[in-house]
C-alpha cells in the first residue's frame, strides 16, 4: 500500500468500527412492550346480588344506555351516567336523586338511626315512617294517610321489604292486558317483596306502594279516585309521593341511576322493612264477618293464582 493511502484506510476502518451492525442493532434491554389497544367497548357489569335484594327482570338495554359507552379512537372512555327524567319533586340543584342523597349521607347516623321501618295500619288507613335506634327505640319521622285495598281485595297483612324504588315520572303501570300506562303512579313506585329465611326475596304478586293520578287511567270510571281509605285493588296509594320519597331517600340513601322496562330506578342503600298490620274498621268476629272473610279469602286465592293486583 502506498504511504499516502495509509491515513485514508485508517479513517475507513474507524468508521466501520463506529457505525457497523453492532451500532444500529436494537437495545432490547430498553425496549418496552407497546400497550394493547382496546378494540371494543365492554358493557358495564351489573352488581352482584346482595342479601335481601330481588333484581328487576332482565331486559334489553335502553338506547341511551348503549349510547352511554363512547369510543375515543381505540380507547374506551367509559360509561357516562344516565340522564334522569325531569322530576318536579327533585330540588333544582341536583341532576338526580342519587346526587341529592349524597348531600344527606350520614344524617340517619347523626340522628342515631340504625335503620328505617314503614308501618301501614289498616285500622286507621295511616302510614308511619319510623327511625329505629340500636336499642329498639322508635322515633316517628313521617306520617300520612294512605289508601289500601277494600274489603273485597284487602291489602294483605304481613311483613314485607322494599330495596329499590322508581322515583321518577317515567315509571309505568302495566295493565292486565299488558298495556304500558304512564303517569298513573305520579312519579313513585316501590315494589313490595317477601323474603325467606335464606334471604331470597321475590315480588309479592304485583303489590306495591305508589302515588296515584286517576286521570292517567284509561277508564277512570273503573277505579276509585280517592287516595285515602279502603279504595284500591290491594296496592298502597300514597297521597303525597314527593314528600314521602324525599324523606325515604334522605335517610336511607340510594345508589346510581339505573333503568329497566318499568322506568328509572335506584337501589336503596339499605333495605327497608314494611309492616302491614291492624284489622279493617268494623270487622268483628261475628258469624257474618267470618263467612264474609272466608269468601274474601277464596276470592283473593283465585286472584293470587292469576297474579292480579291493581292500583
Amino acid at each position: 500500500m502506498k504511504p499516502s493511502l495509509v491515513p485514508v484506510a485508517c479513517l475507513v476502518l474507524l468508521a466501520i468500527l463506529s457505525f457497523g451492525p453492532a451500532a444500529w442493532r436494537p437495545d432490547f434491554a430498553l425496549a418496552q412492550e407497546a400497550p394493547k389497544a382496546t378494540t371494543e367497548a365492554q358493557a358495564p357489569q351489573a352488581p352482584k346480588p346482595e342479601e335481601g335484594r330481588a333484581d328487576p327482570p332482565p331486559r334489553t338495554p335502553a338506547r341511551e344506555e348503549v349510547e352511554a359507552i363512547v369510543l375515543d379512537g381505540d380507547l374506551v372512555a367509559g360509561p357516562r351516567s344516565l340522564p334522569a327524567p325531569n322530576d318536579p319533586c327533585l330540588p333544582s340543584l341536583y341532576r338526580d336523586w342519587h346526587e341529592a342523597a349524597l348531600d344527606c349521607k350520614g344524617e340517619a347516623q347523626e340522628r342515631g338511626f340504625a335503620r328505617l321501618r314503614i308501618v301501614l295500619d289498616r285500622s286507621v288507613f295511616r302510614m308511619s315512617v319510623e327511625g329505629l335506634r340500636k336499642d329498639g327505640e322508635a322515633e316517628l319521622i313521617y306520617e300520612s294517610p294512605i289508601g289500601i285495598g277494600d274489603l273485597h281485595t284487602p291489602t294483605p297483612e304481613g311483613d314485607y321489604l322494599i330495596n329499590h324504588i322508581y322515583p321518577y315520572p317515567d315509571v309505568l303501570y302495566f295493565s292486565e292486558a299488558g298495556d304500558r300506562i304512564s303517569g298513573l303512579y305520579k312519579g313513585f313506585f316501590a315494589p313490595l317483596l317477601v323474603c325467606d329465611d335464606s334471604g331470597d326475596c321475590r315480588r309479592h304478586r304485583d303489590l306495591g306502594m305508589h302515588g296515584f293520578d286517576v286521570s292517567a287511567f284509561p277508564d277512570s270510571r273503573a277505579v276509585r279516585h280517592e287516595s285515602e281509605g279502603p279504595v284500591s285493588a290491594g296496592c298502597i296509594r300514597i297521597p303525597d309521593p314527593c314528600a314521602f320519597k324525599a324523606t325515604l331517600i334522605r335517610l336511607v340513601g340510594v345508589g346510581p341511576l339505573r333503568r329497566n322496562d318499568r322506568g328509572s330506578y335506584h337501589w336503596l342503600d339499605k333495605p327497608v322493612k314494611v309492616v302491614v298490620r291492624g284489622d279493617y274498621p268494623g270487622t268483628g268476629s261475628t258469624l257474618a264477618s267470618i263467612v264474609e272473610e272466608g269468601l274474601i279469602q277464596v276470592h283473593n286465592g283465585l286472584k293470587g293464582l292469576l297474579g292480579i293486583f291493581g292500583p
